[in-house]
């Protein structure tokens, strides 16, 4: 049986445009199928380069504006997340929205990293 595009092969859901995606063995799939929206490898690394000593998160929640040591954290499994410390509210879309928009990141980079956003 041929595999739907669009589908994770590991965990069967809809891929969508919000998702982290890898591409292997032919297949897209999420990155970490538990938590189909994490930051991928590579805008972690551009927060850690260009964005660690200012903030990048808000929280709609309860209002706090974070830098990134202050919402990153693994938990008991090993698996990255960035949540408000007060709160615990997903600030993840926030640090996205951040990461495509920081002035601090070079021009080059922020079309790069907005074009392979917008690629999927």
């Amino acid at each position: 049986m041929e595999q739907q595009p669009g589908v994770c092969p590991s965990c069967g859901q809809a891929l969508s445009p919000e998702d982290t995606i890898v591409f292997g063995h032919g297949l897209l799939g999420h990155l970490d199928c538990r938590r189909p929206r994490v930051l991928s490898a590579e805008e972690r690394t551009l927060l850690f380069i260009y964005c660690r000593d200012h903030q990048v998160a808000e929280c709609i929640r309860c209002t706090g504006k974070f830098r990134l040591r202050e919402v990153a954290s693994l938990d008991l499994f090993g698996v990255r997340s960035h949540v408000c410390p007060w709160c615990h509210t997903d600030l993840t879309d926030s640090i996205r929205a951040h990461l495509y928009g920081c002035a601090m990141l070079p021009v080059t980079v922020r079309r790069r990293a907005q074009a392979a956003c917008e690629a999927w």
